[in-house]
């Protein structure tokens, strides 16, 4: 344990996945009980740049800061599955378009061998994947819980800094989430409905 707290990067790793773990479970009740309501296509897509975003932070070195988006990958790829039962119907053509946008840029970047432009790829990629939810959330103010969105701003900010070696494969991704989480967020606190086409 003492280790832990001589090692700082350790430490901001460690409370990064805390605050990931513990954003979970008050999600996960929320959904059995239908006051949350995921959007899939948002899980789906998350599930499939964090693997990326993983493999890139181990790739470029991004230590303790890799360890803690292993255990957030294992933990969206769960979500998704949470969210095939629990999560919303409401599909639009246009969360269909983003989700075709994700799996074809998804598709290019297999075909390529440039890690970096591949993390740039997908962190752009993710950021897409907030779409549905963001058109769901000004539609359905009240449909995400806002103590959970907290937390999931909370956890790229330690993640940021628990990373070893800050370059373009350890950094973008946890911008963009620590970003896109915190328009999230503020669209947690509306109260009124706008319609969205």
């Amino acid at each position: 344990m003492s280790a832990l707290f001589a090692d700082p990067k350790a430490l901001f790793a460690t409370i990064a996945a805390l605050l990931y773990v513990a954003a979970y479970v008050p999600y996960i009740r929320d959904m059995r009980a239908g006051k949350a309501k995921p959007h899939t296509y948002t899980w789906l897509i998350w599930t499939l740049t964090t693997a990326t975003a993983t493999a890139g932070s181990w790739y470029g070195g991004g230590g303790w800061s890799a360890v803690f988006q292993t255990l957030s990958f294992f933990l969206t790829s769960l979500f998704f599955l949470l969210s095939l039962r629990y999560g919303t119907r409401d599909i639009t053509m246009s969360d269909s378009i983003v989700l075709m946008l994700a799996c074809a840029a998804i598709l290019v970047w297999w075909q390529l061998h440039s890690p970096v432009l591949a993390i740039l790829m997908v962190t752009a990629i993710d950021g897409i994947a907030y779409v549905p939810t963001i058109r769901k959330l000004i539609a359905e103010p009240g449909s995400e819980p806002a103590f959970t969105w907290v937390l999931f701003f909370l956890y790229p900010l330690f993640a940021l800094l628990a990373v070893h070696t800050y370059n373009l494969l350890t950094v973008p991704y946890l911008l963009m989430c620590l970003i896109a989480n915190a328009v999230i967020l503020s669209l947690c606190f509306r109260k009124r409905a706008i319609s969205v086409p």
